[in-house]
C-alpha cells in the first residue's frame, strides 16, 4: 500500500482510514456525536425531563457497554494489523529512497 498512496503515521483504529483524509477532525466529532443521540432516542431519551428507567438504561450502555465494544474491535483490528518491524523498515527504505530520487 506505501507504494501506491502517500504514507500516512496513524493508528488503525482512530477511524482516519474509516472517513479519509479530506474529512475534517470536527466533523468526525459530530458524527459520533450524532450515533450517540441517536442510540439514546432509540432508548426513549427526552432532553431536559426525567428519564424512564427504559432510558436511563440507555444512558448506561452509552458510556458503558457501547464504548467498549468499539474499543473491543479495535482491539481486533490491531491483532490483524499486518505491518511488522520488518515491513515498517522495508517501508520506511523504500519511501527513503524515492524521496531521494524526487528531489
Amino acid at each position: 500500500m506505501w507504494r501506491i498512496v502517500p504514507r500516512e503515521e496513524s493508528s488503525p483504529g482512530d477511524g482516519h482510514h474509516l472517513f479519509g483524509d479530506r474529512v475534517w477532525p470536527e466533523s468526525r466529532l459530530g458524527f459520533g456525536g450524532a450515533i450517540s443521540g441517536y442510540i439514546l432516542s432509540l432508548y426513549g431519551y427526552v432532553p431536559n425531563a426525567a428519564q424512564s428507567a427504559r432510558a436511563l438504561d440507555g444512558i448506561r450502555l452509552t458510556m458503558s457497554l457501547f464504548p467498549a465494544l468499539t474499543f473491543g474491535m479495535c482491539v481486533i483490528r490491531l491483532f490483524l494489523y499486518s505491518i511488522s518491524k520488518e515491513v515498517e523498515a522495508q517501508m520506511t527504505d523504500e519511501l527513503a529512497a524515492r524521496r531521494r530520487g524526487a528531489t
